[in-house]
């Protein structure tokens, strides 16, 4: 396990890219990577792609990272697109060069642990007393039935939104009773910036588990669901875990998250994976 960053409710996490140290922006809510324009020079061009966001769309150039190390694991021949916003991260007191999505940050079950903020890859087999949560993974990104209120909803569990956000095309169905409480300026994966009313709702679970209240965006992600072709009711973000404390466990392999209701270790020691 290894210490996180939080800055403005962005995770930053130590990387190595092609040999030298520097930082990582963590996005499991991103279906791919993104290299700041510095960090990207000499690096081979190989194409080029559209980044859809909440609040628009990009298209960027995509180069090749010979390897990079993350979490111990070594990743080659790695694609990411060239992302402006990566140098202008206001505020951060280290270089970010490299934005992970999920391809890398779920390549094995991650842990994201809120109440030590720390981070690790872990295997198999995990405590008995987690919480198990079927997870469906649509081109890559997990995706969870909670609940707010009494209302279920499709969430994406998203370590690259600072704020949680509420589908608000499907505010009027579910027919919450949102507390207004501040507005925020924000800014999605393409760049875009909007001046956004933030809200409060008191109830967010998973299962039979009340997590707790939270603060959210309420923004239009039809065009989201348009890019991912499935339902997107909730945008699980960074605000709420933090809040929370929990530690989680997001494991594509076997379409799960794991969450601990106590303790901090996922692991069971006392089994083997033979």
């Amino acid at each position: 396990m290894q210490p996180f960053t939080i800055h403005e409710f962005k995770i930053f996490a130590p990387i190595t890219l092609n040999g030298q140290s520097t930082f990582a922006y963590l996005d499991t809510g991103a279906a791919g990577h993104a290299i700041a324009p510095a960090a990207a020079i000499g690096m081979d061009e190989v194409g080029k792609e559209t980044v859809q966001g909440a609040l628009g769309r990009e298209e960027r150039r995509v180069v090749r990272i010979d390897n990079l190390n993350f979490l111990g694991e070594l990743f080659c021949n790695v694609r990411a697109s060239i992302e402006d916003a990566l140098a202008a991260l206001e505020g951060v007191p280290f270089s970010v060069s490299i934005r992970l999505g999920a391809p890398i940050l779920l390549a094995k079950p991650l842990v994201v642990d809120f109440k030590r903020l720390k981070i690790g890859f872990v295997s198999p087999p995990f405590r008995s007393d987690l919480i198990h949560i079927p997870t469906e993974f649509v081109k890559g990104l997990p995706i969870f039935e909670g609940y707010l209120g009494e209302k279920p909803v499709r969430a994406i569990f998203d370590l690259g939104a600072g704020f949680s956000v509420l589908n608000s095309a499907r505010r009027d169905e579910l027919g919450l009773e949102l507390e207004f409480v501040y507005s925020e300026e924000v800014t999605d994966p393409s760049g875009a910036e909007a001046v956004i009313e933030v809200w409060r709702y008191p109830r967010f679970g998973v299962k039979d588990i009340l997590l707790g209240g939270c603060e959210l965006l309420a923004i239009d992600l039809t065009a989201v669901e348009e890019k991912l072709g499935t339902q997107v009711d909730f945008i699980l973000g960074v605000n709420a875990m933090l809040r929370w404390g929990r530690v989680w466990v997001i494991d594509s392999h076997s379409s799960s998250i794991w969450l601990a209701n106590a303790g901090v270790e996922v692991a069971d020691s006392h089994r083997s994976a033979c």
